[in-house]
């Protein structure tokens, strides 16, 4: 397993691995930007037709990983909200919970700290989302938003995340977006912008929590970015839920007014999924993507404390892609 360490952008990797890498991240961003550049159309057609054209696309395995006899029960309710859009013409609106606006050590001896920089985790799932647009523009010339959500207030009550960090990695990823041209297409909706979210939970009661197993308590650890007690992996743990169904009401008022649609990483009776990164099913805030070489592909994955302890991850330096390579931060590193 190989884990990419951004370098300047005059650098050169000397590991053939981070040469192939380099190579595929480019392949994306070239894709990207032309998907992104494409303006939009105007609708035609069959409203029905095309609603149930777009349901297929979001639901298939390119980009939804979960079985349709699981989400099918979903499908009436996105059927309604595309509808409303596809009618007028404008652009469906995709709600992504994305993550708290950083990313989980990935290291179990806590040597990495937690990631507060847009990297390359951020740049493939803006790829995703290009692809995503380049699949509805055959069917749907007007297009999506695709609203990227952060929860960084809940990152912040339960974890002790500082805000201005979680913050400056909301301003990276619009850097981002806007130097692939995504500007138009992608939207941040930050939590913390939308008021401070500590009063919310004023009043709410946290459940004590009993004795939690050993992945619970690693699983608290490694969001912290430090060890911790039982007793203290227990409180964080608590506060959780209860924290996630206070945000979930006020996001679930945003997406309604906006006849939008909530898409998830992990799979969920209750939302349809979409990948963050190629072949994802998973929730890519707990590490970082990484990459294998199958044959000649290059395969991403994603470099967690638990992979990590799994496998040899060999560091790699690697270059951003040409329209990212001015304005996005380095990793110095040389090759492993």
């Amino acid at each position: 397993m190989f884990e990419p360490r951004l370098a300047a952008a005059s650098a050169r990797s000397s590991h053939p691995a981070g040469a192939r890498i380099s190579r595929y991240l480019a392949d994306c961003a070239r894709f990207a930007v032309a998907a992104f550049a494409r303006p939009p159309g105007e609708a035609g057609g069959d409203i029905a037709t095309t609603v149930e054209a777009i349901i297929a696309i979001l639901l298939g395995d390119e980009f939804n990983f979960q079985s349709r006899g699981r989400v099918a029960h979903l499908v009436p309710a996105v059927r309604e909200a595309l509808a409303v859009h596809v009618a007028r013409g404008a652009p469906i609106q995709l709600f992504m919970s994305y993550n708290g606006g950083y990313h989980a050590t990935t290291r179990a001896d806590f040597s990495e700290p937690l990631g507060f920089d847009a990297g390359i985790t951020e740049f493939l799932f803006l790829y995703m989302i290009a692809r995503l647009k380049h699949r509805l523009a055959a069917v749907y010339p007007p297009g999506m938003t695709y609203h990227v959500v952060l929860n960084n207030g809940v990152a912040a009550y339960v974890n002790d995340i500082p805000v201005a960090r979680t913050e400056a990695y909301a301003r990276q990823f619009e850097a981002m977006a806007a130097r692939l041209g995504a500007a138009r297409d992608v939207r941040v909706v930050v939590q913390s912008e939308l008021g401070d979210f500590s009063p919310r939970m004023a009043g709410v009661p946290i459940p004590p929590l009993g004795a939690i197993d050993a992945a619970a308590h690693h699983n608290i650890e490694r969001f912290l970015g430090r060890p911790c007690s039982e007793a203290e992996a227990r409180r964080r743990f608590a506060c959780y839920q209860p924290a996630e169904a206070v945000w979930w009401e006020e996001l679930r008022e945003i997406i309604a007014a906006a006849n939008g649609i909530r898409l998830l990483q992990v799979a969920s009776p209750n939302f349809l999924s979409f990948r963050p990164f190629p072949g994802s099913a998973t929730r890519s805030q707990t590490g970082q993507v990484g990459f294998r070489l199958q044959g000649d592909k290059v395969v991403p994955m994603l470099v967690t404390t638990l992979t990590a302890a799994k496998a040899d991850v060999v560091p790699v330096a690697v270059s951003w892609p040409a329209p990212l390579a001015a304005a996005m931060p380095t990793l110095a590193c040389g090759d492993g």
